[in-house]
């Protein structure tokens, strides 16, 4: 499927704002890419258009990663597709700019178990605590970080996406050529 002009242009623009941080974190910007490509349906979804964080990240703000200057409550469908819809609000990270929304992508798969664990604890007093098997689930991830197809289509161990939506990631990536971006000697970025 060829992309359209304006899904192009959202990619280039993610990808000048973003590459850099990923590689600096040492993760896949082909991934990173298709992630927020598949969350924002290519920067139109109106979560991204409120927070401008186009990975959709929900955590309590008192959380520790990824950090982020702010969030917003939105209301939203947390179930996911093909059963009934349940609508809840929940807080979203925002972002200044797209490097900072690259940034806490990469915070939030490096850091993922560390600090409350998935899905998190409503209560701000509650102390945080590292969860051993979220953890094992980023360590999996992490040692993907060379195979960034493989990589994309398990980003549901650290929480984005979900079993029937996984494999939207790899298969953004194969269908756009986004491993072009991975190349460090891709001059552009």
């Amino acid at each position: 499927m060829k992309l359209t002009d304006e899904q192009e242009a959202f990619l280039q623009k993610l990808a000048s704002g973003g590459a850099a941080e990923a590689r600096r974190n040492n993760l896949p910007v082909s991934a990173m890419l298709a992630c927020a490509c598949q969350e924002t349906s290519f920067g139109t979804h109106g979560v991204f258009l409120q927070t401008n964080n186009p990975f959709h990240l929900q955590k309590w703000p008192w959380v520790l990663y990824p950090t982020s200057a702010g969030s917003l409550r939105i209301r939203t469908n947390v179930a996911p597709p093909g059963v009934p819809e349940v609508w809840r609000v929940t807080f979203f990270n925002t972002a200044p700019d797209l490097p900072d929304a690259v940034r806490q992508w990469c915070e939030w798969i490096l850091h993922y178990g560390e600090a409350d664990g998935p899905p998190g604890n409503e209560n701000p007093h509650f102390k945080q605590v590292a969860v051993p098997a979220a953890k094992a689930k980023r360590d999996r991830l992490l040692a993907l970080r060379d195979k960034p197809v493989e990589f994309a289509d398990n980003l549901l161990l650290v929480g984005f996406g979900n079993s029937v939506q996984s494999h939207l990631y790899s298969k953004c990536i194969t269908d756009n050529s986004l491993t072009r971006f991975d190349d460090p000697l891709y001059s552009q970025f």
